[in-house]
Formats: structure tokens, C-alpha cells, sequence
């Protein structure tokens, strides 16, 4: 565990509302589930390749640029995407482009099972 200083908070509580998911979806967020279905149903179509057999098939693969700092955003509403859609997302390893941007690339694949519940 980190050493981290923990102290009581002082003052007024104001903190009264209750934090509740979100399921709203922005025109880019929408943008991003219709391309994301688009290249899931292009992946069943190919009979559902593995993610080293689809590396080389852009038919599946979905290769997006963004500067670095947004590639952790991205990769967060890629997955949303995939839950969107209920499938899951293997994802390949980054390059990061001379211009300072990074490219992010994708598989879809198959939802992941349910984890099992323990008691």
C-alpha cells in the first residue's frame, strides 16, 4: 500500500448528492458505437478471428489518431463502446507518432464471461 496521508475532513458538509452513473451519450460517443458495431459485425462476418489473426485484417481493425494525452479517454469510450454493444475489445500496442499524436488500435472480439460470484 502507498503511504498516503489521510486526515478528516474539516468544515461544512456539503456533499449531499449521491454520485449516479451516467448513461447518457454524447455525438461522439455515438459516432464511436456505430463504428465500433460496424467493425464487430465486419469481425463476426470474418468467423470471429483471434485478436493475432484479425492484426492484419483492416476489415476488423479499427486504427484511430489522438494526441497522447487523450488516448487514455479514448481507449475508456472504446470499451464503453464495446459494452454498448456487448462485446468485448482487444486492444494492440500504441504508436506514438512523430507529430506528438498516438495511434490506438482495435480488435473487437467476444463479450467476456460473467465473472463467477462468490459467496
Amino acid at each position: 500500500m502507498p503511504d498516503i496521508k489521510i486526515t478528516e475532513a474539516q468544515g461544512e458538509d456539503t456533499q449531499t448528492k449521491p454520485v449516479v452513473a451516467s448513461r447518457e451519450r454524447d455525438n461522439t460517443q455515438k459516432a464511436l458505437d456505430g463504428a465500433f458495431k460496424a467493425k464487430h459485425d465486419a469481425w463476426v462476418k470474418a468467423g470471429k478471428p483471434d485478436a493475432v489473426k484479425a492484426a492484419s485484417n483492416q476489415e476488423v481493425t479499427h486504427r484511430l489518431t489522438v494526441a497522447k494525452t487523450d488516448v487514455a479517454v479514448l481507449k475508456g469510450m472504446i470499451r464503453r463502446a464495446a459494452t454498448f454493444n456487448k462485446a468485448g475489445v482487444t486492444f494492440y500496442q500504441d504508436v506514438k507518432n512523430g507529430d506528438g499524436a498516438t495511434t490506438v488500435k482495435y480488435v473487437p472480439q467476444a463479450a467476456p464471461a460473467p465473472k463467477a460470484k462468490t459467496s
